[in-house]
């Protein structure tokens, strides 16, 4: 048993992202088998939950609560670190489930600009089209088809066909990396139907386990009441700010203090999913498709990603009062899926893991002269700032390329769009001789290296650019390619990029510091614990992939990536 004295020492876990053992394997004193029939293996990524917040307060969450349970049935906490310089969710869900780097597995970004200029969905696929709860509809829909490797839920099918496999996310992002390509079901929210969807690349038809909580009605009911804050106390005892502290974003009058009334909000969507009530409806859904799919006959792979924790952290910063009552929120719903599970397959017949897709970045308005890491002779291992960060409007960046194209080459149209970390250029910048060509480049790189936040800057006509990288941009030639943009950039440790759900308010992430690149790992595996220990304490070149072998194994297969 762990206990939390037990987290792993910072010295120790460097150790194992830098490819080394975490400590010497004991000799197996329990079976190294993997889950069998009618076991369930329960894959949970939190998404934006960066190693430091949940350090910071998984002490003061209550013992009953879904994640000291897992603490204390499991290994003692690990970080595992992103070695790529783009910290977002995309990628983040991708390394986790297929063990590669962003330019391997080809999911290199978030959203992608299309052929008119408009940034969408990277996975959006014109081929597929959306299915609600009333149909197939007309709009494209999501799909893996940019995706060129196979996914812990592909090997797990191929392996054992008549495995039972369900993914959910609020995002498309979220889901269908968990799901891979043959799920028996893949669900994420869409704002514009208010509804939860899939594609016509996986079903035709509205899984129906999902009739009843994952309608319009469904999620209409989630609104009714307002968002008051759970637990009073431990949300007191864990952020050194107010309520209503400065670079909280307001969703169309939703406001940014208790109680937040969705009724007041001209963006009832977005209300949604910037609140637990978005995870609430993910913790139900899970709980009616396990009551539906779960089978003595077979292995179930239930990957549920809880994106609400994401989106508030977006809204109004990790550190608000609104990010620790969606954490201790979702606590307490973890712990109604765990006994749930325990209920319907018995406790020592399912696993589970959790991690998160990335980690998060002070708000630039947040002040941290009075901030515990800032204080004199403190070492902070998170490299969290200490002086005001740096909120990166990508927005604004294709205008200011235009006028720098403009100048090196004339007028025209020469900048197609801006879809961190890519720059995408027009058919006619890319048909430029030689000579001209080299101009605009220079002149896009140099203007991008002067926006607020903006580190590196490189472009990627010569695809060899990245073919042996010096160290300097090894992280970033990791997380791009050239099929999403020409050029590539990446920003700084004390930066993050503007989501936009609030433009120029909220937290965000995409740097490469260690805030955003060092996430928690949290493993229950009843009577595998050889496994587990013998797995995270082998070397591995890319720590990320910890995640994808270990889960790899335990459901049967060889751990390997590659193979």
């Amino acid at each position: 048993m762990a206990r939390l004295a037990d987290l792993v020492p910072l010295a120790l876990l460097a150790t194992a992202a830098c490819g080394g053992p975490l400590a010497a394997p004991a000799p197996a004193a329990t079976p190294l088998s993997p889950i069998g029939d009618g076991e369930v293996m329960v894959l949970l990524v939190v998404d934006q939950l960066g190693a430091w917040l949940l350090e910071e307060r998984l002490a003061g969450l209550p013992a009953d609560g879904g994640l000291r349970r897992l603490v204390a049935e499991g290994i003692a906490p690990r970080r595992l670190e992103l070695r790529y310089a783009t910290t977002d969710t995309a990628l983040g869900h991708a390394t986790l489930t297929t063990g590669r780097w962003p330019h391997e597995s080809g999911i290199v970004a978030n959203t992608t600009v299309d052929d008119e200029g408009d940034e969408t969905s990277f996975l959006l696929d014109d081929g597929a089209r959306l299915v609600t709860p009333d149909g197939v509809g007309t709009r494209a829909a999501s799909s893996l088809a940019r995706l060129r490797v196979p996914t812990l839920a592909d090997r797990l099918r191929a392996r054992r066909p008549g495995a039972r496999i369900v993914s959910l996310s609020l995002k498309d992002r979220g889901a269908l990396f968990g799901g891979g390509r043959s799920p028996d079901a893949v669900l994420w929210y869409d704002g514009r139907e208010d509804s939860f969807v899939t594609s016509t690349a996986f079903a035709d038809t509205f899984p129906s386990f999902a009739r009843t909580h994952g309608d319009r009605a469904s999620v209409a009911a989630r609104r009714q009441a307002p968002w008051t804050l759970l637990d009073p106390e431990f949300v007191r005892a864990h952020t050194r700010l107010a309520d209503d502290a400065a670079g909280e974003g307001d969703v169309g009058g939703f406001g940014v203090t208790f109680p937040h009334d969705f009724a007041a909000s001209s963006r009832p969507a977005m209300a949604f999913v910037a609140s637990p009530r978005g995870d609430e409806a993910l913790l139900t859904l899970a709980l009616d498709a396990l009551a539906t799919h779960a089978s003595p006959q077979t292995t179930t792979l239930l990957f549920v990603s809880f994106s609400a924790h994401d989106y508030v952290g977006h809204v109004f910063g990790p550190e608000s009062w609104e990010s620790l009552d969606t954490l201790r929120r979702l606590d307490a719903q973890l712990a109604l899926l765990f006994d749930a599970l325990d209920a319907q397959v018995g406790p020592t017949r399912w696993t589970a893991m959790l991690t998160a897709d990335h980690g998060a970045s002070v708000l630039p308005e947040s002040d941290l002269a009075h901030a515990p890491w800032c204080a004199p002779g403190v070492v902070d291992p998170f490299e969290r700032p200490c002086a005001h960060a740096v909120r990166v409007d990508t927005e604004a960046f294709a205008e200011h390329l235009e006028s720098a194209a403009a100048a090196a080459l004339g007028p025209g149209d020469w900048v197609l769009g801006v879809a961190s970390p890519h720059v995408r250029l027009t058919d006619g910048a890319r048909g430029l001789d030689a000579a001209a060509r080299a101009r605009l480049d220079a002149a896009l790189l140099a203007a991008l290296r002067q926006e607020p936040g903006v580190v590196e800057a490189l472009s990627l006509r010569d695809p060899a650019v990245c073919t042996s990288p010096p160290a300097r941009l090894e992280a970033l030639c990791r997380g791009v390619d050239p099929s999403a943009g020409d050029l590539v950039f990446t920003i700084a440790d004390d930066a993050f990029t503007d989501s936009t759900y609030v433009r120029g308010f909220g937290g965000g992430h995409g740097a490469p510091s260690a805030a955003d690149r060092l996430v928690p790992l949290l493993v229950r595996a009843p009577g595998r614990a050889a496994l587990v220990e013998r797995t995270l304490g082998e070397a591995d070149t890319q720590p990320m992939a910890v995640y994808f072998t270990l889960a790899d194994r335990l459901l049967g297969g060889s751990g390997d990536p590659r193979r």
